[in-house]
């Protein structure tokens, strides 16, 4: 890693995020998790990934090292070095995770970036097209839901993300809504669709 950025991109899946970046940046090293084993597999089996400059692993980034929910998984700071990470990435991650936890997967992150690093974050935010569309039955409180599978949604604002990431030792450089208007041409319907953009600096 001597000498290259390092990224950790967090909810990597198969590798379509990190497998590009690594393309086309050849001084880069990146650390991959995602919840799945199965999708770090995946992506660990790809003709790129052999570069020796990427290591995937499965993790749940609200635990520590301890209570990982199956021996595949590894804590965060089990594999990247504390305050080694140049800038993480967190896209749609969090919604999936139960509020509760937030903070302590942003104090983990907090933790393996270098002072000075960046956390990069785009989420659902509240009023998306998907909130809108939740049945009663599927609301848990607040700005969370259940979708039927079991998996969790949760709908952020600025001022929530930002209280979030600036108690955990970052400071808010950029946090804001991004809204985009998708109109089906067949039938005319608009699409509204509201993130949660956020870029997020670590105290020195």
């Amino acid at each position: 890693m001597e000498g290259r950025s390092v990224l950790l991109e967090v909810g990597c899946a198969v590798g379509n995020g990190v497998i590009p970046l690594l393309r086309a940046n050849k001084g880069l090293y990146a650390f991959a998790c995602d919840l799945s084993p199965v999708a770090v597999r995946l992506l660990q089996q790809k003709e790129e990934y052999s570069c020796g400059r990427c290591l995937a692993f499965s993790s749940d980034i609200t635990q520590g090292a301890e209570t990982q929910p199956t021996a595949e998984h590894e804590a965060i700071e089990s594999v990247v070095p504390a305050a080694s990470v140049d800038f993480t990435t967190l896209l749609f991650v969090l919604s999936a995770i139960d509020p509760c936890l937030h903070r302590a997967a942003i104090a983990r992150l907090c933790r393996s970036l270098r002072p000075g690093g960046l956390a990069l974050f785009r989420d659902y935010g509240r009023g998306d097209l998907a909130q809108l569309r939740f049945a009663k039955g599927h609301w848990l409180g607040g700005d969370l839901y259940v979708r039927g599978d079991g998996t969790l949604a949760y709908f952020f604002t600025v001022e929530g993300l930002r209280d979030a990431f600036e108690a955990e030792g970052f400071e808010t450089i950029a946090c804001e809504y991004k809204h985009n208007e998708i109109v089906n041409r067949a039938t005319g319907v608009c699409m509204r669709r509201v993130w949660v953009q956020g870029k997020f600096r670590r105290r020195v």
